[in-house]
């Protein structure tokens, strides 16, 4: 048996012994004897640990630094040498350490909960919203960990000063835009508006089945299904059906094919299981995020034309989404809430087989082929195909009619607001 095999195994006893200094007297010995890169770094890591858990963090940091300069490119080494830091009174130190757990590809919510709070603590408030937005992408648990009784109580202390932080920060970006509009004066329903995630005030929905999972403006008229029939822009999509769906199908037979409408990556859980990454929902995307997706502009022409003379919400000029939508036999969507109650999708039903339905609130409805339904998705609904054929469906979102063009200018100003915000976003070097 090696010297250093000899010590690790008198350290185990003295483990069971709970004889704990002369643990670290002996790990230490054996640091020192061995030669070996990983057994150097367990040692290390494990002399940190005990001394953290003693709270003898200014040892706690010397091994933990030790551990650091033996394994640079492992996240988790940076954040246990940043807490240390941390209690050890060090926080330039500990920011540092953070930071550079957060710069190794990491995706731990716990990793930038504490980077954020370090920059926080620093007055670094923009820096650390930008920290701790990046790390709610990755993982939303970020902001839902400070009501986990089971949590670390430090966790939990950062995980409700980045909840105030994005709710503070948010909703005074929000008012701060719709201040600086022409005659905001006359904006007061959009300046009552609220981000509903991130509202800094409570948040209320007026009808039970009504809950806007982003943007809510509460003084609205809660309308579920909308009776939009004498607009002239329905009469000129409604007569375009034909020509739609000639196009959907040529472009099936020529081999396009949709993508699953709920991606493999997606959060959603339960029910969505049988949706998630699966074809028996998919979508072919005329526009996503604002892009005409390619290969559209060549397959779809007249589609195309007939929805630039529809109200589609847009960005940069182009519609932000608008997709032929497939729902194959068996298929069901389960019940959710759309995004906004500021606007209203509209379905143009494109191939109808019997026996499949859509439901909002609490209203039943069923798709008619070349007949626009528009309703405001943020009310509860679901979907379902239970024939034997496919359902087409061409879907865009369009501005609920309540709204003027001022307070839809204004709404605009707000996402684009927040949208460049997250766009700039960045983590700090130090």
């Amino acid at each position: 048996m090696s010297e250093v095999e000899n010590l690790l195994r008198q350290a185990q006893e003295k483990i069971k012994a709970k004889d704990w200094p002369q643990v670290a007297a002996i790990l230490e010995k054996a640091f020192t004897a061995s030669e070996d890169k990983g057994q150097k770094s367990a040692i290390a890591g494990q002399l940190g640990g005990f001394y953290y858990k003693s709270k003898d963090y200014i040892a706690a940091v010397k091994w933990f630094e030790r551990l650091t300069d033996l394994q640079p490119g492992e996240a988790s080494f940076w954040y246990d040498l940043g807490r240390a830091k941390q209690f050890a009174g060090d926080e330039e130190g500990a920011r540092k350490a953070y930071l550079k757990a957060l710069h190794q590809n990491n995706t731990h919510a716990g990793h930038f909960l504490a980077a954020g709070a370090a920059l926080h603590r620093a007055g670094r408030e923009e820096e650390a919203l930008q920290v701790w937005t990046l790390g709610d992408d990755r993982d939303p648990t970020l902001r839902q960990v400070q009501f986990n009784l089971q949590a670390d109580q430090t966790i939990r202390e950062e995980s409700h000063l980045a909840d105030q932080t994005f709710r503070k920060v948010f909703s005074e970006l929000h008012r701060k835009t719709i201040a600086a509009q022409p005659e905001s004066d006359k904006l007061q329903r959009v300046m009552n508006a609220i981000w509903s995630q991130t509202h800094d005030g409570p948040v209320e929905f007026p009808v039970p089945q009504l809950k806007p999972q982003f943007f809510y403006m509460p003084d609205l008229p809660p309308i579920a299904v909308f009776d939009c029939a004498d607009a002239p822009w329905v009469a000129e999509l409604e007569a375009a059906t034909d020509d739609i769906r000639a196009e959907y199908i040529n472009a099936i037979e020529q081999g396009m094919k949709g993508a699953p409408y709920v991606e493999a990556t997606s959060l959603l859980r339960g029910d969505w299981d049988k949706l998630r990454g699966k074809d028996i929902w998919n979508s072919i995307h005329l526009y996503k995020d604002g892009q005409l997706q390619k290969g559209i502009q060549e397959a779809f022409p007249k589609t195309l034309k007939a929805l630039a003379q529809a109200p589609v919400t847009r960005m940069g000029g182009n519609p932000i989404e608008a997709f032929i939508s497939v729902l194959k036999p068996g298929a069901h969507i389960p019940p959710h809430h759309g995004l906004a109650n500021i606007r209203m999708t509209v379905h143009l039903p494109l191939i109808v087989p019997g026996d499949c339905a859509i439901r909002v609130g609490d209203e039943i409805l069923h798709w008619q082929e070349g007949k626009i339904l528009a309703f405001d998705d943020s009310f509860n609904h679901e979907a379902w195909n239970k024939s034997d054929k496919t359902r087409v469906v061409l879907i865009f979102e369009a501005w609920a009619p309540d709204l003027s063009e001022a307070e839809r200018t204004a709404i605009s100003a707000s996402f684009e607001a927040r949208n460049q915000w997250l766009k700039n976003r960045k983590i700090p070097q130090d």
